[in-house]
This record gives structure tokens, sequence and C-alpha cells, in this order.
């Protein structure tokens, strides 16, 4: 069930910077280069956890999860929680 819900969390925060991106420019060019640059640095930004996102959806797959692998799953799901609440407050009608 973990396992699901984080890779559900990191679908969700990445749409969450894709929508955001995408209202924050002007110019779709522009946002899918912003988005591209941004979801690379992230993913290698990544890399200075305790625990790698790669490694802790491996660690899920084969329920061999550590207190790390669930804080960091917590925190994932966390994260995106909160980009679903701010995307649902947020009024569609006043950003045209």
């Amino acid at each position: 069930m973990w396992l699901l819900g984080v890779v559900t969390a990191f679908a969700i925060i990445a749409v969450g910077l894709g929508v955001a991106l995408g209202l924050a420019t002007a110019s779709r060019q522009r946002a899918q280069l912003l988005y591209s640059t941004l979801s690379l640095t992230l993913f290698a930004g990544a890399a200075g956890l305790p625990e790698h996102p790669a490694a802790t959806v491996a660690l899920l797959a084969v329920d061999s999860a550590t207190q790390t692998t669930l804080a960091h799953a917590g925190g994932a799901i966390g994260l995106a929680v909160l980009v679903r609440s701010v995307a649902s407050r947020t009024d569609l009608e006043s950003l045209r």
C-alpha cells in the first residue's frame, strides 16, 4: 500500500509542478524547458537525501522498508497532499 501511495505522490507532485509552471509562464515552450530542467534538477538533487527516491520505491516493492524508507514515503505523501489542497483551493476563474 505504501508503494502505491509513493508513486501516486510522485505523480501528483510532478503534475503540480507542471501546472504551476504552465500558469506562471506565458509561453508554452518556456514552460516545457523549465519543467524539464527543474525535473532533472530535483531528481539529481535527490541524491543528497539519505535515501534516493528510486531506492525508496525499490525497498517498498520488495517489502524491505526501513524507517528511513517510511519517512521518505510519508514526506512524499505529505507533500502531495499539500499540492492537492492548494490546487483544490485555487479559483480557476480568477486566473483568466
